[in-house]
């Protein structure tokens, strides 16, 4: 028997068209770039502030320990909910199975000034 899969007709046309388009080596490049400022800039905020962290070589997040001091998951969701407050949408490390408490995964992909304005409103809730 065989299995079909319905994809909508305007992704497949987006699709083929990026897929096709000349300028597809220029996005990649110029994405590239962008990711890796954006790493960068995380993770000079992370060092700057002892935060732990596992580096990223492939993807647009990364594990943090934001709440170093967590005992329990409770600890590690408060300090979520507390983010949250503030504007800045982390998600709990115990969500991607992480066994050890006080961890965070933190995308980066985001425009410059959000990724600052982040960091920003972080700095209050992890020193």
């Amino acid at each position: 028997m065989a299995t079909f899969m319905n994809v909508s007709t305007l992704s497949t046309v987006f699709a083929s068209a990026l897929l096709s388009s000349e300028s597809l080596p220029e996005l990649v490049k110029l994405n590239s770039v962008r990711l890796a400022e954006a790493y960068n800039t995380l993770t000079s905020f992370f060092d700057r502030y002892g935060i732990y962290y596992i580096p990223c070589h492939a993807g647009h997040f990364m594990l943090a320990k934001l709440a170093p001091q967590a005992s329990s998951w409770d600890d590690e969701a408060a300090l979520i909910i507390r983010l949250g407050e503030a504007g800045v949408l982390v998600s709990p490390g115990q969500a991607y199975h992480v066994v050890e408490k006080g961890w965070a995964r933190v995308s980066f992909a985001v425009e410059r000034a959000t990724l600052k304005e982040a960091i920003r409103r972080m700095k209050d809730h992890v020193k």
